[in-house]
């Protein structure tokens, strides 16, 4: 966790890319982060681009202008504001080049900075870390209660609150794949009663925690309806729902489409049937 006990403001982040930047000595009469009505503005959220503009001055020189476009402030609505400018009393062909090319440097620098230091802009919500130091954010406790139990089993997560930086609640995880495949089974019974479940595996990929494998075979009389078998490519942990189905199989080949869902789950995440 971030070292830092209270958000950036908008002039503190300026200033603290401002000082990672080469600039000309001849270029700049002057760098200067902007303050909205004296104060300067908490960024306390990290859904932001870093944009800037340069044009020429209505009285003088070349203005590089630096804003913030996007949702920097939490729960706030989507916004742009300036948050520094930089002047050259020249008005040059190569000047104009080179204060286009500051504002691509400053705005390149903290892009960078923020994706590498991006706990340092979140401050609501919550935070559910594992050991590994992976980590889930949303703006609900609820929700990182949820993704905390549905970790390994007997795996602890904290869960922090990232306005106050204070972890408040450790969860042990529950037996996901359990769980899982109980619903699963609740599902086949109340929509797809003509099947009974055989397997059910974790979807491959960063981002598809939630997608799992799924086989049916007949719920009755499997050995005189040989092609009543059936096998789905996800079905959706948090939709709680089947998708992309394959029916009418035999169980040859619905054990083949299996296996190869296997070996991609092994390859990619070392996936395992449950």
């Amino acid at each position: 966790m971030s070292e830092r006990t209270k958000p950036f403001t908008t002039s503190e982040f300026f200033d603290t890319v401002l000082k990672e930047l080469d600039i000309p000595n001849d270029l700049i009469d002057y760098a200067s982060p902007l303050r909205y009505r004296g104060e300067d503005l908490p960024i306390t959220e990290d859904e932001f681009s870093v944009t800037c503009r340069t044009e020429f001055g209505g009285n003088e020189g070349i203005y590089t202008t630096i804003h913030l476009e996007g949702r920097f402030r939490f729960e706030a609505e989507q916004e742009e504001r300036q948050i520094g400018t930089f002047k050259s009393l020249r008005t040059d062909e190569e000047a104009m080049r080179q204060m286009a090319a500051l504002g691509g440097s400053f705005v390149y620098k903290a892009t960078n900075y923020v994706q590498n230091h991006s706990r340092d802009f979140i401050w609501g919500g919550y935070l559910m870390e594992g050991p590994s130091g992976w980590g889930y954010y949303t703006n609900t406790l609820e929700r990182a209660t949820e993704r905390a139990k549905d970790g390994i089993e007997g795996v602890p997560y904290t869960i922090t609150d990232m306005k106050t930086r204070k972890v408040i609640d450790t969860i042990n995880g529950e037996n996901r794949p359990a769980r899982v495949r109980k619903e699963v089974e609740q599902y086949f019974k109340e929509n797809l009663p003509q099947y009974r479940v055989m397997d059910v595996v974790q979807h491959p990929g960063k981002g598809n925690e939630y997608l799992y494998y799924v086989t049916g075979a007949p719920a009755k009389d499997e050995h005189h309806n040989p092609n009543g078998y059936a096998a789905w490519h996800y079905w959706n942990d948090s939709t709680k729902s089947l998708n992309s189905g394959h029916y009418c199989l035999d169980f040859n080949t619905t054990q083949s489409l299996l296996s190869d869902w296997k070996k991609e789950a092994a390859e990619l995440s070392k996936g395992k049937a449950w």
